[in-house]
């Protein structure tokens, strides 16, 4: 594929490009970086697509301005308590503190709750009617890019599993390795061990070293007083 070239001074919402820098590598992919220059005067370091595409507005500014909205309207929603809730609020915390999905992104739309309500409640509803609950997670449809209407569906664990990266690698005591090396040494399934890291957020001791059942009660006897007696 054709590289596009961008120019300085093409704008990009509140960015500015200013030039290209070296790219940021992975196992699997390689990012375009570029130096933009943001209309509230600060110059930032951001995935040049993710820009161009519209992933990313700005440097951040715009983002604090909508998290004062998003604070407004959580007071009138009602939803804070729902899974539903906990959901988008786990990808806003992702795409915020975790250098795996910081590169990412989540569109800027996305960053008001009712907005991400407003695309994919009914489909939330629809899904956990037929599969329940604790099997509707929200997926990337392409994990090269960031989680928006277009790139995102709700899945089954299984779904999210054949659709994870191969390299979802996890590293205890002294070694990285993959779902199904820890599925085998540990009798844990690979979806519980998915499900408790991805989404309940257990540390990875814990999730590796809680057994998957509870241990059975012990068989007491209890013996009867006759009546007789």
């Amino acid at each position: 594929m054709r590289k596009i070239l961008y120019e300085s001074g093409q704008k990009f919402n509140r960015l500015t490009f200013i030039k290209e820098l070296k790219e940021v590598k992975t196992k699997k992919t390689a990012y375009r970086m570029a130096l933009w220059g943001c209309d509230c005067g600060k110059k930032v370091k951001l995935v040049l697509m993710n820009v161009v595409r519209g992933y990313t507005k700005s440097c951040g500014c715009f983002n604090r301005e909508l998290t004062i909205a998003r604070n407004k309207n959580s007071a009138i929603h009602g939803m804070t308590k729902t899974r539903f809730w906990k959901i988008w609020s786990g990808i806003i915390y992702r795409c915020d503190h975790d250098p795996k999905y910081i590169p990412r992104g989540v569109c800027e739309r996305w960053r008001i709750f009712l907005n991400f309500k407003s695309d994919m409640y009914d489909s939330y509803i629809k899904h956990y009617e037929k599969f329940g609950k604790k099997d509707t997670s929200i997926d990337r449809i392409d994990n090269s890019l960031g989680y928006s209407k277009e790139n995102c569906r709700w899945a089954t664990l299984k779904e999210q599993l054949n659709n994870r990266e191969i390299t979802f690698m996890i590293e205890f005591r002294g070694k990285r390795e993959n779902l199904e090396y820890w599925s085998k040494n540990t009798g844990i399934k690979k979806e519980l061990i998915f499900k408790r890291i991805w989404e309940q957020k257990w540390p990875i001791k814990r999730a590796l070293e809680t057994p998957s059942l509870r241990p059975a009660r012990p068989n007491i006897k209890i013996k009867l007083l006759s009546s007789n007696t």
